[in-house]
C-alpha cells in the first residue's frame, strides 16, 4: 500500500507518455503507486508502460478494453488504488521532481483535504510558455465562474470524500469533478509553487472551444442543476472575467 496513488488515463499517448512517466520516477518522494489505465490504445502506449513496469514495479498497467473514455479510465485507476492520497497526472503533462514531496507536506501542514498548485504552460516540445498563478483557496461558488485548477496539480485526501467517482462527461470531466468535490468539503487550497507543467498541443485549442461552447453548459445544467438561463449567465460571466484578465495582461 502506497501513501499516494497517482491516477493516469492513457489513449494513444506514445508521443509523450514516456517523458511523463519519467517525471514520476524522478520524484524525491518515493512512497507512491502509478496506476495507468489504457483506454484501448492502438499505438505503442501499452508497450511503453510495460517497459516502465519492468524498470519499476510501482508502475501498474490497467486496461479498459472497449475505449470507454478518460473518465472511465480514471475511475478504473481510482477503484484499484490503495493510497491515502490521490494525485492526478495526464499522460502528456509533467511534474517537477519535488512535486509529491512538497505538495504532501503542504497538505499535512495545512490539514487540507483538496489542494492544487501553480503550474506552467509548456509547448509540445516541452518548452516553457508561461507561468499560471492560482488563488490561495477556492470554494464551490467561486469555481462555478471558471476552472482555475489544472488536473496535474491536484491532490486529494481520500478519507475526506464519500464519492470520488469522476462524472462521465465527454469533456471537462476534471471541472465537473472539482465542483462535485467542493460540495463535500468547504474549499480547496492553493499552493503557489509551480510543481507541474501543462502541455499545450494543437488539439488543446480545439478542446477548449468545445469545452466552452457545449460541455460547460452540460455540466451546469445536468450536474449542477442550473436552469438554461443561469448556465448561460455563468458562461458569460466566465468569459467576461477572461477578457478583463487578457486585457490587463496586454496593457501591463
Amino acid at each position: 500500500m502506497a501513501e499516494i496513488s497517482i491516477i493516469m488515463p492513457a489513449y494513444n499517448a506514445s508521443e509523450f507518455i514516456e517523458e511523463t512517466i519519467q517525471s514520476v520516477l524522478a520524484q524525491s518522494f518515493d512512497d507512491w503507486e502509478l496506476l495507468i489505465t489504457d483506454d484501448g490504445s492502438d499505438d505503442h502506449t501499452v508497450e511503453i508502460i510495460q517497459q516502465s513496469f519492468l524498470k519499476d514495479s510501482r508502475v501498474k498497467l490497467l486496461k479498459n478494453e472497449c475505449g470507454k473514455g478518460p473518465a472511465a479510465a480514471r475511475n478504473n485507476s481510482i477503484n484499484q488504488s490503495t493510497g491515502d492520497y490521490i494525485a492526478f497526472l495526464d499522460s502528456d503533462d509533467l511534474w517537477k521532481p519535488t512535486k509529491l514531496e512538497t505538495h504532501l507536506l503542504f497538505m499535512k501542514n495545512l490539514g487540507s483535504d483538496f489542494s492544487y498548485t501553480g503550474y506552467n504552460h509548456i509547448s509540445a516540445c516541452s518548452e516553457f510558455m508561461k507561468k499560471i498563478e492560482v488563488p490561495e483557496s477556492i470554494g464551490h461558488k467561486s469555481l462555478l465562474t471558471g476552472n482555475v485548477i489544472a488536473t496535474a496539480t491536484v491532490m486529494l485526501r481520500r478519507a475526506a470524500f464519500s464519492d470520488l467517482t469522476i462524472p462521465d462527461f465527454p469533456r471537462a470531466q476534471d471541472f465537473a469533478l472539482w465542483l462535485k468535490l467542493l460540495r463535500q468539503v468547504p474549499e480547496a487550497n492553493g499552493l503557489q509553487s509551480v510543481l507541474s507543467d501543462y502541455r499545450i498541443t494543437p488539439n488543446t485549442g480545439n478542446r477548449r472551444k468545445i469545452y466552452a461552447l457545449k460541455y460547460l453548459y452540460d455540466i451546469y445544467t445536468q450536474q449542477e442543476k442550473k436552469s438554461p438561463a443561469s448556465a448561460c449567465a455563468l458562461i458569460s460571466r466566465m468569459y467576461f472575467h477572461r477578457l478583463i484578465k487578457y486585457r490587463t495582461r496586454r496593457s501591463s
